[in-house]
Formats: structure tokens, sequence, C-alpha cells
């Protein structure tokens, strides 16, 4: 049985919480790897080695490491984690939620 993706998140992150969210909805089978941004754990040599970018949302997927919740979410999908509902598999709808997706992180998140 192959090892669960390895998923570093901290809720404080809206990306992270819709990710853990997405995979919990979906059964993916995945271990909890929490990251505290509040005590700058993501900054540690440690975590850098699993994210070049030291933020969250970050994967592990047996010898492969992957940055970037959007991203994340492609390749689950690509693999087969998700759900037609989820994302869907028809290329028009899946233009539709990949065109939210590239729009939400700069106009949802505004401070």
């Amino acid at each position: 049985m192959p090892k669960p993706i390895q998923l570093y998140y901290d809720f404080l992150s809206p990306p992270s919480r819709a990710l853990w969210i997405a995979l919990k909805w979906g059964r993916t089978p995945f271990a909890d790897c929490p990251i505290a941004l509040r005590k700058f754990e993501q900054l540690t040599d440690e975590y850098k080695n699993i994210n070049r970018f030291q933020k969250v949302t970050a994967i592990v997927d047996g010898n492969f490491h992957l940055a970037e919740t959007v991203a994340i979410v492609r390749y689950l999908s690509d693999k087969g984690q998700f759900s037609n509902q989820l994302y869907p598999r028809s290329v028009e709808e899946r233009a539709r939620v990949d065109e939210y997706l590239e729009w939400q992180h700069l106009n949802i998140r505004l401070a």
C-alpha cells in the first residue's frame, strides 16, 4: 500500500483550509503535517526541504514535493484523487473551475 500524501498546512491560511477540506471531502488518505505560521515554522531549514518557497500549502507524495494550492489541486485531480463534482473531467467545466481558481487568489483575500 502506498504511503499517504503528506499535507503541510496551517488553518490560518484560507488556501490551506480549502485544500484540507477538499481532501477530507474527497476521502483522500493523507497525513496531517501542520505548520504553525505564527511560530514561523515555515522558515525552518527542514521545511525549506519540503517547500522551497517556505509557504503553506505543500504536499509530499512519495519523493515528489509540490507547493501552491492550485497546482496541488490540479496534480491530485490528474491522479484521480478528486471526484468529478470537485474538479470536473469535462474540458469546459474544468476551464470554469480553473478560471475561478486563477481569479480568486488575487480578488477574494485582499487586505
